[in-house]
């Protein structure tokens, strides 16, 4: 667990992952559409948490792979949890939404909260480096972490709209009232997503996938697991991308 800097520059945020620049993470490049449907599209990054390598569960690891794992999941627990973010401009800067770390609290300790559904305060944050370490590590080290990339076609004024509502959240930091909880892993039908906090309404909690839904970006509709989610965005991607203009007859 590293400590990254809030968007706004000012102070240390810690937060669930390694620091990520402001900028263009460099190892992964945009992918790139046609200017006039760039000019409407957004995209949906996901990757799922390591797994499997090469195929293989943890039981049949090397040890050096159990290292390797080991050691890229301490410097970013994103990488063991899974993350899904949005892209305004092609996948050169992917905003995501994690939770930030309390003073005095250890990683391992945060961790342990954050599995008991406890809620905290949540940052929007350029988390475009977390996307290129899975992209890397699926094809350097065979992890089942490789990026699943859908592009959704909107309307001119609901891009821009989506656009300054996000970018707005990473502008206000801290300051937004939004938190970050786990979603139960077994919710029920039309049942909460996540459990009750003593800190926050319950229109305030969310996690990465539930946050970008709740704030207008076009995800499929799911129950907050990211790993059900990404089956549901692979479907998508082989029909990327997919319109939701208005009269393209496609809302899914």
């Amino acid at each position: 667990m590293a400590a990254r800097k809030s968007a706004r520059g000012k102070g240390a945020k810690k937060v669930l992952g390694r620091v990520a620049p402001r900028s263009r993470a460099r190892g992964r490049e945009a992918r790139s559409l046609e200017p006039d449907i760039e000019a409407t599209a957004i995209q949906i990054h996901a990757f799922r948490g390591v797994r499997e390598i090469a195929g293989r569960g943890r039981a049949d690891w090397t040890n050096q792979e159990r290292e390797e794992v080991a050691e890229e999941t301490t410097l970013d627990p994103l990488l063991w949890a899974g993350h899904v973010g949005v892209s305004f401009d092609g996948g050169r800067t992917i905003y995501g939404f994690t939770p930030e770390l309390p003073e005095r609290t250890r990683a391992d300790e945060f961790l342990s909260r954050l599995a008991q559904h406890e809620a905290f305060p949540g940052l929007v944050l350029p988390d475009t480096k977390h996307f290129a370490d899975a992209d890397r590590l699926a094809a350097e080290s065979g992890w089942n972490t490789s990026v699943v990339v859908v592009s959704v076609l909107v309307g001119r004024d609901e891009k821009r709209a989506l656009q300054k509502t996000i970018e707005g959240l990473a502008e206000a930091a801290d300051s937004h009232g939004e938190f970050y909880a786990f979603p139960l892993k077994q919710p029920q039908p039309d049942g909460p997503i996540f459990a009750p906090s003593n800190r926050a309404p319950p229109d305030k909690v969310s996690n990465c996938s539930e946050f970008l839904l709740r704030h207008g970006v076009p995800l499929p509709k799911h129950d907050g697991s990211v790993i059900r989610l990404i089956a549901l965005l692979e479907q998508w991607e082989a029909d990327s991308p997919i319109d939701r203009r208005e009269g393209s007859g496609e809302r899914k």
